[in-house]
């Protein structure tokens, strides 16, 4: 069930925002409601996300200048593929990237192309794992929730969009600007629309323990859904599919249960001296188990017995009501 806030919290809420609610009913102030808070938790999400929040504050200072130093070292480097790193580690963070590949694959002439390229993807590689240890440890100040859903967006990032990132995260202004806008969507989404928050914060919970157990008490019942699959279930889905398999193994061995007391039943009534006895614990059956059940027992007692099925279609037919018709032989 989808959560809905108090009448209260919603007129607190709009009644912040300037919004006259006297003469609006309940149905008009949740829509309200839901408008006005939806589209300020898109606002944040931009604000946080928005590219040009996350830009370069400014260009390289010097960069043709830089560009022509970066030309005669390359020439020195020959045929050193060593020195070619080394070069990469010296500017990969003071020349934009696409440039210096550029610049390295246009003046690089005595190392094979395949190792110019793999030297180059390497270091790249090396250097998006570092900026985003980095960018995580400059945005601690976060909320952990939004922390995470950051780095999981940034993980996507090509090597030149990462870089910008981790520029940002340099400068302590912009991380208490981030903070701010990450920590005002946070407090709006708990207090006003906690039906959001898993959905805004997807990243986080789906890393969750809490999420992570749940899904291993699911898949110690079933197997019949992959961990991935119930991962990108949100909470409430997860918890309605772990109930109802767990109420279908209490089902299951309640009909289990069923089976066996009626098998246990027919076999005693078989060994009394009276018919009336068997008559009675065949029709206790039909009775009181579905088709499926009712085959179960038939099957058992009829692979124990030859003369159980001829039996209990006997009796059955005597009993001229829709019963007779569940009978499978």
């Amino acid at each position: 069930m989808a959560y809905k806030p108090s009448m209260r919290g919603m007129k607190i809420y709009l009644q912040g925002h300037g919004h006259q609610i006297d003469s609006m009913n309940d149905e008009e102030i949740f829509e309200l409601y839901s408008q006005i808070s939806g589209a300020e938790i898109k606002s944040f999400q931009e604000e946080v996300f928005d590219s040009s929040f996350l830009g370069i504050a400014q260009e390289t200072p010097g960069l043709h200048k830089l560009s022509g130093v970066i030309k005669e070292e390359i020439k020195s480097i020959g045929s050193d593929a060593y020195k070619l790193q080394k070069l990469i580690d010296a500017y990969i963070e003071k020349f934009p990237f696409e440039e210096l590949k550029f610049l390295i694959f246009s003046g690089v002439k005595k190392i094979p192309f395949l190792v110019v390229d793999r030297i180059v993807k390497i270091k790249s590689y090396q250097y998006q794992e570092i900026w985003l240890e980095k960018i995580a440890q400059n945005l601690e100040i976060l909320p952990v929730e939004e922390r995470s859903v950051l780095i999981n967006q940034y993980q996507q990032f090509n090597i030149s969009q990462l870089f910008k990132v981790y520029q940002k995260t340099l400068h302590q202004d912009e991380v208490e600007k981030m903070k701010a806008v990450a920590q005002n969507k946070f407090n709006l989404l708990k207090n006003f629309s906690p039906q959001l928050l898993e959905s805004s914060y997807k990243a986080f919970y789906d890393e969750s323990e809490e999420k992570s157990e749940l899904i291993d008490e699911i898949l110690k019942h079933t197997r019949s859904y992959s961990r991935g699959a119930l991962k990108n279930l949100p909470f409430h889905q997860l918890n309605s599919l772990k109930e109802e398999i767990l109420e279908q193994e209490k089902e299951k061995s309640k009909s289990k249960k069923r089976v066996i007391d009626h098998i246990r039943a027919l076999e005693a009534s078989m060994l009394m001296t009276h018919d009336s006895d068997f008559d009675a614990a065949c029709m206790d059956a039909i009775a009181e188990l579905n088709n499926l059940e009712l085959q179960k027992v038939i099957d058992y007692l009829s692979a124990r017995n030859k003369f159980f099925i001829n039996r209990f279609e006997s009796v059955a037919r005597q009993f001229h009501s829709s019963s007779k018709n569940r009978i499978i032989t």
